[in-house]
């Protein structure tokens, strides 16, 4: 066993390394490249807003004078590099631009590191905080394109939000998730998943503030612009929900890998600033995507409640390691489930798998490897349908849905689990929850002896504990009507007998060293410690 465990163990750091030799040479082609090929290899998209930056400091307005293809906040870094330009004088060509718009993220950056680091030091990454850092600044290595694109900036405002959640800071986690979502859309996700975790615990005030300091900075800001640009404002949203399937996407590689199998006939035009691809398949199977989507938010929010139920249970708190997972496969779902996957959306998970476990790590590394071999440099192949990039897009793809299985399955096995224990119940724990309400059910550990940090959590709940030599607390209200007259044995010991040695009869052997011994008596059950003080002891019965 040890064996095997060792070489599965060799095996997984050949190959991270494998990936990392592998990432490496790519960065050196990458380079070699450029210099023959100029800055034009990563893409047009610097030159669209070399043009919107050179417009708006000539004056004209977005939305109103030209058209602008995303929200409003995404003029910051798209503008500032012209606009310092202009400030000493001076007008950028295309690849000063870009030098600028290099730097700008290298800034970002750095400032998304120091975030990681700071949710490290307080618990929320699964390594040291500057192994933290270290493991961001190579998956930024890994996915270069970040630094010709804007997908830096909301990327660290999620991170921002993330530290604000940490810090407990809901109005900070509103207003970071409501500016990522006027830069680029996509940090809304965020929103369901932090309002979860208030929610299940019961902090409604949490939540309310959570929710307003999100939706009201929205509202305010595009209202603003409705009152200078008028219905203008809204032609992002109608760019973004018009767009066809992307050549990247993940309807786009299940068609190309059906025209490399069976010939179905596939094409692709240019259009929306990118590659688009069209099939009679993807008409065909259009009903699949949508219904695909749904699934997977579905098993997110299982897998998410399911794990936030079992932390509160047990820790009294939803622990960070729970809450970056399900923020990651938030992340995931949305490259998934979109229809456009652009090679510079990779950036958006960069940061949370910093925090990941190794092996979801090693899988991220996997995925930036591919899009890095995927654009620029098979990106021809692509278009012209060739097999080694079909294969690349399609495996790219098929890890990310790795991914998010890798990062929902403890949530859906715990929500398996539960529903197991709840449909096998004995009829003795089903009298016993119908009688006290489901709360009437002792909070001990393996040992028998109490479990702190759950009995914290189920005293907030409502439910009464009662510790030997303590004042009895207050009785809940669906004990209320039990507790205003005297309880004893009588005639129901037996049945209390029963329930205590099922319930207790496991730990008390193990605390004991005894594994076939079960307590005959309730005086030997510790149960005793849970039960009101006229139960507790057999003298005090009616027989």
């Amino acid at each position: 066993m040890q064996s095997g465990r060792y070489w599965a163990r060799l095996g997984l750091v050949a190959v991270e390394l494998s990936l990392v030799l592998l990432v490496i040479v790519l960065l050196i082609a990458l380079a070699r490249q450029m210099l023959t090929m100029s800055y034009l290899v990563m893409g047009h998209d610097t030159d669209y807003y070399l043009g919107v930056g050179r417009e708006v400091v000539a004056g004209l307005v977005p939305y109103r004078d030209f058209s602008f293809e995303y929200p409003p906040l995404a003029l910051a870094p798209i503008v500032l590099p012209v606009a310092l330009a202009s400030m000493f004088g001076t007008q950028l060509d295309s690849v000063a631009y870009v030098l600028v718009l290099a730097l700008e993220n290298v800034a970002i950056v750095g400032a998304t590191g120091l975030c990681l680091a700071w949710l490290a030091r307080r618990g929320w990454s699964a390594r040291s905080p500057r192994a933290t850092f270290l493991v961001y600044l190579g998956l930024v290595c890994a996915t270069p394109i970040l630094f010709w694109r804007f997908d830096a900036l909301p990327a660290l405002l999620t991170v921002l939000a993330l530290c604000a959640v940490a810090a407990r800071r809901p109005v900070a986690t509103g207003l970071a998730i409501a500016a990522g979502a006027l830069t680029k859309l996509y940090p809304v996700v965020l929103l369901p998943v932090v309002l979860l975790r208030p929610l299940m615990a019961r902090s409604w005030r949490e939540a309310a503030q959570l929710t307003l300091a999100t939706i009201v900075p929205v509202i305010a800001t595009l209202g603003l612009l409705y009152v200078f640009v008028g219905s203008g404002v809204s032609g992002f949203l109608g760019y973004q929900s018009t767009r066809g399937v992307q050549l990247e996407s993940v309807p786009s590689s299940v068609a190309l890998v059906a025209h490399a199998l069976w010939g179905t006939p596939v094409t692709a035009f240019q259009g929306f600033g990118s590659w688009q691809l069209d099939s009679p398949f993807l008409d065909q199977v259009g009903w699949l995507w949508p219904v695909t989507a749904a699934v997977m938010l579905l098993a997110l929010a299982v897998a998410a409640a399911a794990t936030y139920r079992r932390d509160l249970r047990e820790h009294g708190a939803v622990r960070p390691a729970s809450q970056v997972a399900v923020v990651a496969a938030a992340i995931v779902v949305t490259l998934l489930a979109y229809r456009v996957l652009s090679p510079q959306y990779v950036v958006w998970l960069l940061p949370f798998a910093a925090l990941l476990p190794r092996r979801k790590l090693t899988l991220t590394l996997a995925i930036c490897a591919l899009t890095l071999y995927i654009f620029p440099f098979g990106y021809e192949g692509l278009v012209h349908f060739t097999t080694d990039a079909i294969v690349a897009l399609a495996l790219r793809n098929a890890l990310l849905l790795v991914l998010f299985v890798s990062l929902v399955a403890p949530g859906l096995s715990i929500a398996w689990r539960s529903i197991g224990r709840r449909t096998g119940r004995s009829p003795a724990d089903r009298a016993l929850a119908a009688g006290y309400g489901a709360n009437a059910y002792p909070v001990v550990s393996a040992r028998g002896v109490p479990d702190a940090a759950r009995a914290r959590h189920r005293t907030r709940a409502g439910c009464a504990l009662h510790r030997p030599g303590s004042e009895r607390p207050a009785a809940v209200p669906d004990q209320a009507a039990a507790a205003r007259r005297p309880l004893t044995l009588g005639e129901d010991e037996p049945y209390f007998i029963a329930v205590a040695s099922s319930v207790c009869a496991p730990a008390h052997c193990l605390s004991n060293g005894t594994e076939d011994r079960v307590p005959e008596t309730v005086s030997e059950s510790p149960i005793l410690m849970w039960l009101p003080s006229g139960l507790a002891s057999p003298s005090a019965s009616a027989t």
